[in-house]
């Protein structure tokens, strides 16, 4: 039986310019045969616009960052994403005592 190679793991770093990030409450997904583009916004309400402007009951949305992936990407991001929303359902129905026991 022939042996696997090992897989490398990649040295992950964050430039100190992206280390807050940026929030957003919605993205827009585009799709083309070789990729796919995530636009993700801020979506501001109504009440939120500065004083003096008139937003006519419509809702601003401003795109805070856009990342173009690989559709070879796509699957593996699914998962880690179904993964993160199991572990945040999970942590979520832990008591207190049950979280301080880890």
């Amino acid at each position: 039986m022939p042996s696997r190679p090992p897989q490398s793991v990649a040295r992950v770093t964050v430039p100190s310019e992206l280390a807050s990030g940026v929030y957003a409450n919605y993205v827009d997904i585009k799709t083309s045969l070789h990729d796919h583009v995530l636009t993700f916004f801020h979506l501001l309400t109504p009440d939120q616009v500065a004083p003096g402007q008139d937003p006519q009951g419509q809702v601003e949305a401003r795109a805070v960052c856009r990342v173009v992936i690989a559709t070879t990407l796509l699957d593996p991001l699914v998962t880690a994403l179904q993964q993160a929303k199991a572990n945040r359902e999970k942590l979520l129905s832990l008591t207190p005592a049950e979280e301080q026991a880890g």
